[in-house]
């Protein structure tokens, strides 16, 4: 969207801070929920040994066979003690499945590098590594971009050829809501866009310009700079962990 062109919001009329520009749920999110639901259905559903009740309750009705066993001199000690371990075997391997999955669901963020959102501490000591100095700019930017006290804090540098603003918002939609509206000035060249639902990044490169703008969680990146300053750009996104592939 451009500047001042207009948005149907829903906000809470006793706390109108309360708002979101999502009107309806999104089917790409239940589409997302719906398969990781089934895949976690399915894979408690084995584990939990439901299946195998379902199969005794089945034969319940069904005739049963008489089991002819070998007289008791006969019975392997060795067999016995196979079964057993199958058994065991089995309850440890389910076990293991299930520690599994549960650490991938605790720790997926730290199986996916570049999907933590930084800080302000964390941004400033990255860029003044590299040499720049930033300044706060959450009041500038509220009203340079208009999106009020849904940032909760930003600071910026410019150089004269390297120039990047790192906001934080208050919630995940704000940062998307942003993100979105962004309109980055470069008419023609090359174009490079990644959606996602953590991350996301948008480039656009020109003769005369390279500007980026990345997203991750509820924080926000915009970067311009001179075509022969872009490597500057791509190795403080990827410092940061915002630079995707």
């Amino acid at each position: 969207m451009a500047l001042g062109e207009k948005v149907k919001i829903k906000y809470d009329p006793n706390a109108p801070e309360d708002s979101t520009y999502i009107l309806s749920p999104s089917i790409y999110n239940m589409i997302i929920l719906l398969i990781c639901g089934s895949v976690f259905t399915t894979i408690g559903y084995f584990m939990s040994g439901t299946w195998v009740l379902l199969r005794k309750i089945r034969r319940k009705g069904q005739p049963e066979e008489e089991e002819k066993l070998p007289p008791e001199e006969y019975v392997d000690p060795k067999k016995i003690k196979y079964a057993s371990n199958k058994w065991s075997k089995n309850i440890f391997v389910r076990l293991l499945l299930f520690a599994v999955v549960l650490g991938v669901i605790f720790f997926s963020n730290k199986l996916f590098p570049g999907k933590h959102p930084v800080d302000v501490e964390q941004f400033q000591s990255v860029v003044e590594k590299k040499g720049y100095i930033t300044t706060d700019t959450t009041e500038k930017l509220r009203q340079d971009w208009r999106v009020g006290s849904m940032m909760k804090e930003s600071v910026s540098f410019d150089d004269g050829n390297v120039r990047m603003d790192f906001c934080i918002m208050d919630t995940v939609d704000s940062a998307m809501s942003l993100y979105a509206g962004m309109t980055l000035p470069v008419s023609e060249g090359e174009e490079i866009k990644q959606d996602g639902m953590v991350q996301e990044i948008h480039i656009k490169e020109s003769d005369s310009m390279y500007v980026v703008k990345a997203r991750c969680r509820d924080t926000v990146v915009y970067a311009a700079a001179l075509p022969e300053n872009k490597e500057e750009v791509i190795d403080i996104l990827q410092t940061l962990g915002y630079w995707k592939e």
